[in-house]
């Protein structure tokens, strides 16, 4: 298992786990939300009159399906705070990468996006210089240069081309994987 696999490994296990804590939690939630509208919906109609009596039915079944929609929000907002806890993990493994993890991640997203004559801007954080980037083959197969300043951004690079800018910054491709594959992961998570 190279190091990409094994750090997308780690990532989903990590998810995996957040997951299952993160919909017990919103599934005790939902219990107690379900037994006080329950309780209510009890009370309410042994207080109320005749007429209510007749009604009482109806009014709890209204309570319930009210609860049951509620219910399905909470579980909801929670998954999707999940899916972005997920994404937000990636990133900061990105970030976190060692060296020789995180040139090799750049020199993979140069060989995929850049184009001859690019200019590339390195991120601000200094995990990477010039003698690395210079080091790598794309950089003289594509007659790459490189900015004199250093971007306003963590982890990655980005590219000013001819005809068009690439932003490939970790928290870029982190939100465009996270734009491409966040129903595949949510359907992993939540399974």
């Amino acid at each position: 298992m190279d190091g990409k696999d094994a750090i997308i490994d780690k990532i989903v296990k990590d998810a995996e786990s957040k997951a299952e804590e993160l919909i017990l939690g919103a599934k005790e939630f939902a219990k107690e939300k379900k037994k006080a509208a329950e309780f209510w919906a009890k009370e309410y109609g042994k207080t109320q009159s005749d007429i209510t009596r007749r009604d009482a039915s109806d009014i709890v079944e209204r309570r319930k399906i009210v609860a049951q929609l509620e219910t399905k929000k909470i579980t909801l907002k929670y998954k999707r705070a999940l899916v972005d806890e997920a994404f937000d993990s990636v990133y900061e493994k990105l970030c976190s990468l060692g060296k020789k993890e995180y040139v090799a991640f750049v020199e993979k997203l140069l060989c995929e996006n850049a184009e001859t004559g690019d200019t590339v801007v390195l991120s601000g954080d200094g995990k990477i210089g010039a003698h690395e980037l210079e080091k790598m083959p794309v950089f003289s197969e594509k007659k790459l240069s490189l900015s004199d300043k250093a971007g306003d951004f963590t982890g990655g690079v980005k590219l000013i081309g001819k005809t068009c800018d690439k932003d490939l910054s970790f928290k870029s491709v982190v939100e465009e994987a996270k734009e491409n594959y966040t129903s595949p992961v949510a359907a992993i998570l939540f399974s």
